[in-house]
């Protein structure tokens, strides 16, 4: 059960991320879609990780 607050809390903190990515002015917007595009990125293929471990019965996010 532990397992699934960790990939929410993930989540969260990516949505948080590119919220705040949204709200700085300053960055160039060729920057601001290359960091968007690494966060999204990761999150998809932590929780595709996470839910094929999950699902095969394999390790997933409890075997680290």
């Amino acid at each position: 059960m532990i397992s699934f607050f960790y990939i929410i809390a993930v989540l969260v903190v990516a949505g948080l991320l590119l919220w705040f990515l949204g709200q700085v002015p300053a960055i160039d917007p060729t920057m601001k879609q290359l960091i968007r595009a690494v966060i999204i990125i990761f999150a998809v293929l932590l929780t595709l990780w996470f839910l094929f471990g999950l699902f095969s019965g394999g390790a997933g996010i409890s075997g680290l």
